[in-house]
């Protein structure tokens, strides 16, 4: 892996210490040497993701500073997807092992440190390369990934790679992952290649 396209959800869990992988993301960003990069669409996505994740971090902060005789709903100005659900689960077991009068801060200083860790991952990218705004060809990784968001930053890697010598996507998403050889193939039949231009690497592989 000479040259790594680094997807969002492995700033994620870099930064996020009970996430699966995050063992494996340390590895990769501290350890790995190779060229490491990312695109703006990727960095869209982590700024919009940190900054639901602080808005659903103020709102359970506000349940916690209250004395909790109901069950926390979150407020409903706040989307969260499947992904979100998983990790506010995750952080109220976290929190459910410590003191009551310790949980405010504890959020808090979790808030900042996921902050602070992505940001330093980004700070020592060697690249960060523009969103590639071919709507056609993202449209037709669409039908394969149907997230909106993960469409977007394959085409950006994908891209990258035809200049690119030995490309890696990395990711922790198992539906990129799962249908890698689908989506490959598309590529290559697409931009009549006679082999993918990247390979898709998962985390748990590193």
């Amino acid at each position: 892996m000479n040259h790594a396209f680094i997807d969002s959800c492995v700033f994620i869990s870099y930064g996020t210490e009970f996430e699966d992988f995050h063992s494996s993301c340390i590895t990769f960003f501290d350890e790995t040497d190779c060229y490491k990069c990312t695109s703006e669409s990727v960095k869209r996505e982590l700024s919009l993701k940190l900054k639901k994740r602080n808005k659903l971090y103020q709102d359970y902060s506000k349940y916690l500073s209250k004395k909790r005789n109901e069950e926390y709903k979150v407020s409903p100005d706040i989307h969260l997807n499947e992904n979100d659900l998983r990790h506010l689960k995750e952080i109220i077991e976290q929190l459910s092992v410590i003191p009551a009068h310790e949980q405010l801060t504890f959020l808090r200083l979790f808030n900042k440190r996921l902050e602070i860790r992505i940001n330093r991952a980004i700070r020592n990218l060697d690249e960060v390369i523009p969103r590639n705004e071919d709507s056609y060809f993202k449209a037709l990784i669409n039908t394969i990934i149907p997230n909106e968001d993960d469409s977007w930053i394959l085409n950006d890697a994908i891209y990258w790679s035809l200049t690119t010598e030995n490309a890696t996507f990395v990711t922790l998403d198992g539906e990129i992952y799962y249908n890698r050889d689908k989506l490959l193939k598309m590529v290559v039949d697409y931009k009549m290649l006679t082999e993918p231009p990247i390979e898709i690497l998962h985390g748990k592989n590193f």
